[in-house]
């Protein structure tokens, strides 16, 4: 019995870092896996992916007995998300949201300071100042408040 494992952020369950879990799932199978964990080492705490697989006895998905573990980490009694396609009947109908480009993350603490502070302008720095929420901060916790 060949196994192995790995560590992951949670971002390896999609987008192009999901690239990782399709190999496994198309050369070998996912046997054991925790999709969404706490990780605390120092201080830092993070969400990540625990991944077991190879030839091991199959299958805990979240320490639950499940036939299958997909790329996304789902079981095979929920639908496979790797395999859906895009609707041409939603093409101009939905909105993706908004996107975060750079990495211009401010601590809770410096932003709110930054707030309380007169801007040489004469304008609100909320103006420029903003709260940045994502899908995680709505249904968990957020992750300054």
């Amino acid at each position: 019995m060949g196994a192995a494992g790995l560590v992951a952020t949670q971002s390896i369950r999609s987008g192009s870092n999901r690239n990782v879990l399709d190999a496994i799932c198309k050369n070998t199978r996912i046997f054991d896996a925790w999709s969404d964990e706490a990780w605390v080492n120092d201080g830092a705490a993070v969400r990540v992916s625990l991944v077991s697989f190879g030839w091991g006895d199959c299958c805990y998905l979240n320490g639950v007995q499940v036939e299958q573990i997909n790329a996304e980490l789902g079981s095979s009694h929920n639908s496979d998300m790797s395999l859906a396609k895009r609707l041409a009947e939603n093409a101009g109908i939905s909105f993706e949201g908004t996107k975060k480009y750079g990495d211009f993350d401010l601590a809770g603490d410096l932003a709110r300071a930054w707030l309380r502070q007169p801007n040489p302008y004469g304008k609100p720095n909320s103006d420029v100042v903003k709260p940045w929420r994502n899908g995680q901060d709505v249904t968990g916790r957020a992750s300054d408040t």
